[in-house]
């Protein structure tokens, strides 16, 4: 089966926020997040002006797609809500920020002084925040283009027979 060429493309932007993701958990990278996002915009652009255009039910293309895709799909949304609500409850009192060189927590403000490996893990788990929801958005686009995918190649197969 040909695949089209956005298909491919998310594919490669889902494994790119895959890597991200595991990149901001094994090496604290945290600023790698916003490549993803400018990787995510044109597909989900796309995602918008295909639905447009084909005047498909959405729910029909996602049904379609491969179960590993769906199993995907739930895994990045479990982990997604997970680093998200791990990261909500670890910055309850503010994020990292350095004020006046000082490693501080800083809410609309001065919060309080941190030290400096407390300030790189605050930084790592605001990156995983934002990975985890780029992944879940790549996960989507790409479910979408899997059931799309498959959807035309059976339509094309229906006219073969005809």
């Amino acid at each position: 089966m040909k695949r089209s060429g956005w298909y491919i493309w998310s594919v490669a932007v889902w494994m790119a926020a895959a890597v991200c993701a595991a990149a901001s958990r094994i090496t604290g990278m945290h600023s790698g997040y916003a490549l993803v996002f400018f990787l995510i915009m044109p597909e989900w652009f796309m995602v918008i002006h295909t639905g447009n255009r084909e005047k498909r039910e959405l729910r029909e293309v996602l049904r379609s797609a491969s179960p590993l895709c769906k199993k995907i799909s739930a895994f990045c949304l479990v982990y997604a809500v997970f680093r998200f609500a791990l990261g909500m409850y670890l910055l309850r009192d503010g994020g990292p920020h350095i004020h006046e060189g000082i490693y501080c927590l800083w809410d609309h403000g001065f919060v309080r002084e941190i030290t400096e490996s407390e300030y790189k893990s605050l930084l790592r788990t605001e990156g995983q925040m934002f990975t985890g929801n780029f992944l879940i958005f790549a996960t989507l686009a790409m479910w979408y283009f899997a059931g799309r995918e498959k959807l035309n190649f059976r339509n094309i197969q229906d006219d073969k027979e005809k």
